[in-house]
Parts: C-alpha cells; structure tokens; sequence
C-alpha cells in the first residue's frame, strides 16, 4: 500500500465547510482491463453509488482507454497494468503527460516489485494485487474520493482567494501610489517587484512629473452631498482625468487626499512642459464645464525612476500652496528646474552644510547657512528666490534621518511645514522662517546621546563588514550616510587611524586566510570571492600584508597541518 501525501493543505475547518458542500458531487470512473470478467466483475458487483462514483467507460487496452479519456476525461482510472497496445505504467504517464488530474488505482496478477517501482513513480494513489478483494478494493476507493474532495476544497478556495486578490488590485495599486508619494522608499523591500505584480506601468528608466490636482471649493461642492454622491464626484473626476490624459499620453490618476488627486506622467521630449500645460489647462476647463469643480493645479520638476516620486509631490504641492499664499490666479504652475550651473552651485552648498550638520559642527553649519541665505538675496526672480529658500529649508530632513531622529522632528508633518513657510508675507518672512527650523534641528542632534562621529563610523564599518566581498565605492558609503566622499575619507582616517581602503583590504585579507585553508579551493577563486578581478594584484596585495603569496601562505598551513597530524 501506498499513498499520495504531497497535496497544497488549507485551513482545515475551511476544507471540512467545502467538503459539505461537494460531499453530493458525482465522480465518474473509468476500468481499464484486459480481461472482461474483471471489468464486469468491478463494475456488476461493486457499490459505486455508495461513494458518489458512476463509471462512465471501460477498455480492453490502454491505447483505448487514452483516447476515450481524454475526449471526456474522468476522476478516477482503475487501470491493469500488463494490458496489450499500452500497458498501465504507459497509459499512467500519458495521462499525466496531458495534464489529466485523473486519480490512478494500478490492479495486477503480477506481484512484480519493478512494476511497483514504476507505479510509485508516477504518484499512483494505490496497488492492488488480483484477484480482488473487495472489502480491500472498498477503502482504496474511500481514501481516492477523501483525496479527491480535499482538492477540490482546496482549489475552491484558492481560486476564491485568486478571484478576492483581482478584485483588490485597484485598492492595492491604491495603496502603493500613496506610500511612494508619502514615504521614504528607498528602502523598501522589491518595490519593483510589488510595481509589476500590481500591473502598474511604472519604470526606473523614465522621468515623471507629479501633477496635483485640489478643489479649491471642495467643502462647498462636496459638504451637501451624502457619501454615495461624493463618492460618485470622486470618480467622475478621475474618469474626466483619464480620458483627458489619454489624448495626449499615458499616465496613472489616483485620489490622493481631501479634494485632491495626483497624476504620474511619464515625460521623455525636452518640451515637456508645453504638453503639461496643455493637459492641465484643458483639464481643468473640463471639471469646471463638467462638474463646476474649481481647481489649482501644481506641476513638478521632471525626475527619474519612481524613488524620486515623494520628492516630486511635495515639489507640485509647494507651487500649489506658493502661489495660494501668494494671492497670485495663476491656477496651473510649474515648479521649473534651474540651470545647470545653478544646480552645481546649489549641490555643493547643500553638501558642505550637511556635512557639517552630520559632524555636529553647528557653528560652522550657521556661517554656511547664513552665506547661503545672503546669497539668495541677491536673486533677482522672486519666483527662484522662494524656490532656493524652500530648498535650504528642507535640507536639514536629511541630517535627521540619517540618524533616525523621528519625534518632535519639524519634517513630521511636511504638509504643514510647507503651508507656514509658503504663508509667510514675503522672502525676508521665509529666511526667518528656515532660521527657526534650522534651530529646532540643531536642538534634536544636539540632544542626541550619541555623538554623530560615532553613528557615521560604525555604519560605515556595518557596511563594510557586510559587503568587503563585493565592489565598494566611497561614494556608496558617503551617499549611506549623507556625507561627501572626502569628508568620510577624512574622518575615518581621524578617528580609526586607517583608511577607508586600507580597513577594507585587511578584512579581505583575513578572510582570504579562511579560503586558503581549503586545499579544494583554486586560488583564482580565492581571489574573485574576495571581491578582486586581477590575480595577479591579488598575489601582490597578499604579499605586502603577510610576507607571503597566497601559494606560499597555502603550503605553510599545509605542512603545519601535516606535521600536527604526524
């Protein structure tokens, strides 16, 4: 005797609940027998109808059978296995070849153990010796109905659950959208591959825009209506977005708030922001012919990929909540990317003042904020002078997760630092502004227990330890803890007496000792697992720390080991 075991297992009160529901199904049969006295004998004397079966065909061979089988395919295949044409073992795995779920009971003259073998070989719920015992070929067909049922509950369920998961895909794409425009997800966990699985048609090779969408009369359009109806408004205001994108190009629209829904498009030509004005212009000429929805309308800076998307939000909503709190009716803006030497200029104040944020050298920090905030002044374009102030303004967020500095933090809440800064009277009020915010970061790190120099150089370490077998950059460890690449250098080297390089090099050493002490490892393999791609470098960099070349290292250890055992 023996059974099939390995089937999918399910909550076992679900399955018993299925199982009432499927204990009146029918299964049908089919006797497959060289010998008619058999198959009459099977099919005349046997009780099929006390467990639910009819037996709908039979065969003299196994050619037969296959093809009768497969035209009306059955539950159940109680099959000789010495037959002429196609024996039972060929008829089993042809059946399993074509995907037949037909359960196979194997019945023989022949206690042949080879003939057993191959039964068991191919998932054969049982095996039954001639001539029959019925009371024996009874609990056979008991446990084929069990397996039988337990199956089909199962497969009800999973494909209730398959049909439940299709139903949430939209509130899943949802909820996704939300956390990338919210979040930091950077180190989310296969965020790409919860992109695909969702469907959502999102690339990291691309540039988007966020475009964000608020009523401006939200309460007074929504307030008199009951849920349905707001509800039904909700939809109709992204069907009409949609519809419009659609025109011109492809995009994803989703209700990301009160009153507000945001809008990914992808951008790939140079005049972009000529194809997004239009959009947005006809847009919202349409949700006010439609729906008498009055809306303002705020349009990103193009980034790329999708890690860049929370970014690019709070960048669309500051044009949003600017232009409100400077009364202007300018009802679509954009927040338009400055030059590139403005942009270098800009990356190397913003490096330099976290650096010394992270280094907690808080005097040095003030001289480069208050140069910084000199500079600005003299822009002319008040436009670019809010957007260079909002800028210095978010900086600091960077200093603070880097060291996981959460509560009473001022970026906790970035929609509200965004509309106090965007509600100040004029640029003076807004310096001021990211001056007391500034303040209240200093406050938070400095009440940090733990000095910065400490957290940045066991992190480094942490890195380095993890990953000394792979190619590793500085500017990967700097990026890791929000500082420019010479100052990590520099500060490492002050505070472990060792380069960057050097540290690296002296675990890959060590290791290297482990690998060599296996005599089955070439050395050329030694040498790629340690993360190097030259050999040769490899052979020259071991000599220098230990005197000896890896083969030479490799036979010491081997005659010591063979003088030990001597």
């Amino acid at each position: 005797m023996f059974t099939q075991s390995s089937y999918i297992t399910l909550n076992q009160r679900q399955i018993i609940e299925h199982r009432k529901d499927l204990h009146l199904f029918m299964y049908s049969a089919f006797i497959v027998d060289d010998e008619e006295l058999v198959r009459k004998g099977l099919i005349n004397y046997f009780c099929w109808s006390k467990h639910n079966i009819v037996v709908c065909g039979e065969a003299n061979n196994g050619r037969d059978a296959l093809e009768q089988i497969l035209k009306n395919p059955v539950d159940i295949v109680i099959s000789d296995i010495r037959m002429p044409f196609l024996d039972g073992i060929g008829l089993a795995k042809a059946l399993k070849e074509n995907n037949c779920p037909a359960k196979i009971i194997f019945i023989s003259g022949h206690d042949d153990i080879d003939y057993l073998k191959s039964a068991m070989k191919i998932d054969a719920i049982d095996y039954i010796l001639k001539s029959i015992d019925l009371d024996e070929f009874e609990e056979t067909i008991k446990k084929v109905v069990s397996i039988i049922q337990s199956e089909k509950a199962t497969n009800s369920l999973l494909s209730q659950m398959e049909s439940r998961l299709k139903k949430s895909i939209p509130l899943l794409q949802e909820k996704l959208l939300l956390t990338l425009i919210r979040d930091d997800v950077s180190q989310s966990f296969r965020l790409e591959e919860k992109i695909q699985f969702l469907g959502l048609n999102l690339k990291q090779d691309i540039d988007y825009c966020i475009v964000v969408i608020s009523v401006r009369n939200y309460y007074t359009l929504y307030s008199q209506k009951c849920e349905h109806e707001r509800q039904q408004l909700s939809i109709a205001v992204l069907s009409i977005c949609e519809e419009t994108i659609k025109q011109n190009t492809e995009g994803i629209v989703f209700e990301s708030g009160l009153g507000e829904f945001t809008i990914v498009l992808p951008v790939e030509q140079e005049t972009y922001e000529t194809m997004l004005l239009h959009i947005t212009k006809r847009l919202q000429q349409t949700l006010k012919d439609t729906l008498e929805m009055m809306v303002k309308i705020g349009i990103s800076e193009r980034q790329k990929g999708v890690y860049n998307f929370r970014d690019s939000y709070q960048n669309a909503l500051s044009s949003i909540l600017r232009n409100s709190s400077l009364g202007t009716n300018d009802s679509v803006t954009i927040n338009r990317d400055p030059d590139n030497e403005t942009k270098r200029a800009m990356y190397q104040i913003e490096e330099t003042f976290l650096a010394a944020l992270n280094a907690r050298d808080f005097s040095k920090a003030k001289i480069i904020l208050s140069a910084m905030l000199t500079e600005i002044e003299t822009i002319k374009d008040e436009s670019e002078m809010q957007n260079a102030l909002f800028h210095i303004l978010i900086l600091p967020e960077r200093a603070l997760n880097s060291q996981r500095v959460r509560k009473k933090s001022p970026y906790e809440n970035m929609r509200l630092l965004c509309e106090q800064f965007f509600c100040c009277y004029d640029t003076k009020e807004m310096s001021a502004y990211v001056l007391s915010v500034y303040g209240k970061v200093e406050s938070l790190l400095d009440s940090q227990n733990e000095t910065q120099t400490d957290v940045v150089i066991a992190h480094i370490k942490k890195i380095i330890n993890e990953r000394f077998t792979e190619t590793l950059t500085i500017n990967e460890l700097a990026e890791a803890v929000y500082l420019t690449p010479t100052y990590v250098c520099l500060l490492f080297k002050q505070e472990t007496g060792t380069t960057i390089n050097e540290y690296l090099t002296l675990l890959r050493i060590e290791y290297g000792k482990k690998l060599l002490a296996d005599p089955g490892m070439k050395l050329y393999d030694v040498c790629y697992a340690l993360g190097y791609t030259s050999p040769s470098y490899f052979s020259r960099l071991y000599k220098k720390h230990t005197g000896l070349s890896p083969s030479e290292y490799r036979d010491k250890i081997t005659a010591a080991f063979i003088a030990d055992e001597q």
